[in-house]
């Protein structure tokens, strides 16, 4: 990247774009002198471009309704809002959100942002929970989402002290930016909160969400969750994505009827909703252009900064070294430069030799590790100071090991409380021949048997509804009360 250029981000809400979208944004990059554009790890779109074309690109971005920002000293401004939409059909997810939920909350920002918000189903591991300053985490009350601030006036992380209903998410966040930018007291934001505007609240009955666990891939073709049809997810190493492939991916989804195109805070992007017939088509567009769908695990779990040869080139030296010795990282995830607090669990943060050249023989290092190796609290501890490169290899190899041992440690605690819990039961009665269950509760609908009728009222005639052995083949059992709890029904 010449020197000359200026950075540019144009912020993608949510990191959803459609192929119409990124075309145009494409073709504005392409007239600006770009063969390449890249994605940021809060999902917004990344150019650069030269002083002489700076009016012209605002002006056509502006014409064409997008909002950007301008680096500013190395920083944005204006702050992308994170969202967990690219991992919904793909992962598991709360049970009454939707796709149509995360662009109605989305559509509710009229004006950027100063401070980081994320809107993310804790169900789901491709997107960090907790990696804004204001993260809405989806509970299981419908409707409802619990609040959880970080790093805003010196506080590691606050629990908002009740749930947020979605039609005010936007509104709050407005509110709470301006309290920020005000200086505000921290301990006075509810109540002036609830005193400035008749937000809808729901008392908390469950505690938050552990922290995320990494995803075990995010590229590839793969199944979606629970669906016949496919996904594709595209990562290059570098971050600079040909303008001309992108192109190519736009023109295939309007080809084949796929709306939405998503971006992950990995800097990957996602294509959804493959049919089954089309795949071959997106296998030929992969192979055409010659694009690798399976990197080493390692290889994936980065944060770089953008257009950043050096960090780059560093990533590339540990991964190589770290395959060459075999050394299992998969639950880790890496990043380049402080600016990355708090999306990874390891940080490396690199010092120019004499604070001025970039020699990478001379240049040293400072390693963190998150406090527990979770990015949740967003605390982290100083590891390593002012080693060399040779030596990070150890480094990590060694915070491997620690965190295994972590990870065996909170295993073993987790099923000593799974043993230890006490499970309430339900008496019911199961058939010896097929092993159906009739439950007093529920009755037998197909025997015309009433819901709350015991079985010793049963008459003698009554015979399993599945095999239809005779009532004396029942036997009295106990079984888990959870297993008959009622399951809400999904939402479209």
């Amino acid at each position: 990247m010449s020197k000359q250029k200026q950075r540019l981000y144009i912020l993608v809400k949510g990191g959803i774009l459609t192929p119409s979208y990124l075309m145009l944004l494409t073709g504005i990059a392409k007239e600006s002198g770009n063969e390449t554009i890249g994605f940021g790890s809060r999902q917004q779109v990344i150019l650069d471009v030269f002083p002489s074309k700076k009016a012209e690109v605002e002006k056509k971005l502006k014409e064409n309704g997008f909002e950007f920002e301008w680096d500013k000293n190395g920083k944005a401004v204006a702050q992308n809002i994170v969202s967990s939409f690219p991992a919904y059909d793909i992962q598991p997810s709360t049970y009454w959100l939707g796709a149509s939920t995360f662009i109605s909350i989305l559509e509710q920002f009229n004006a950027p942002v100063s401070i980081k918000v994320n809107i993310v189903d804790a169900k789901q591991n491709l997107v960090p929970n907790y990696g804004g300053h204001l993260n809405f985490i989806a509970s299981e009350q419908e409707l409802y989402w619990h609040l959880v601030i970080k790093n805003l006036q010196g506080k590691d992380m606050t629990i908002w002290p009740a749930l947020v209903h979605q039609d005010d998410i936007a509104k709050l966040v407005y509110t709470l930016e301006s309290y920020y930018k005000e200086n505000r007291d921290f301990a006075t934001w509810f109540d002036d909160t609830k005193a400035a505007a008749p937000f809808k609240y729901q008392e908390a009955s469950e505690s938050i969400p552990d922290a995320e666990v990494m995803p075990e891939y995010y590229e590839g073709f793969n199944l979606m969750y629970g669906s016949t049809k496919y996904w594709a997810g595209f990562y290059w190493r570098n971050n600079k994505y040909l303008i001309s492939f992108l192109e190519e991916v736009c023109e295939l989804c309007l080809r084949c009827g796929i709306a939405r195109l998503s971006i992950t805070p990995w800097k990957s992007f996602l294509v959804k909703d493959i049919n089954r017939a089309d795949r071959l088509l997106w296998e030929q567009l992969t192979g055409r252009r010659g694009v690798n769908m399976r990197h080493s695990s390692f290889d994936l779990f980065w944060h770089l900064p953008y257009g950043s040869e050096s960090a780059l080139k560093l990533k590339q030296s540990i991964v190589r070294e770290m395959d060459k010795r075999d050394i299992r990282t998969f639950g880790l995830t890496f990043a380049i430069g402080k600016d990355s607090f708090p999306i990874a669990s390891v940080i490396l943060e690199e010092r120019y030799f004499l604070n001025r050249f970039n020699i990478p023989l001379l240049n040293d290092y400072t390693i963190w590790i998150a406090a527990d190796f979770q990015t949740k609290s967003g605390k982290y501890e100083k590891v390593s100071e002012n080693i060399s490169r040779k030596e990070i290899y150890n480094v990590l190899i060694e915070l491997s090991k620690r965190f295994y041992l972590k990870l065996n440690q909170q295993t073993v605690k987790k099923k000593e409380k799974v043993e230890d819990a006490v499970v309430e039961t339900d008496e019911v009665f199961q058939c010896s021949d097929c092993l159906s269950i009739y439950h007093p509760r529920f009755g037998e609908e197909q025997s015309n048997v009433p819901a709350g009728t015991a079985f010793a009222n049963l008459p003698r005639t009554f015979c399993c509804a599945t095999c239809g052995a005779e009532k004396n083949t029942f036997k009295a059992i106990q079984m888990p009360k959870m297993m008959f709890a009622a399951q809400p029904n999904d939402t479209p």
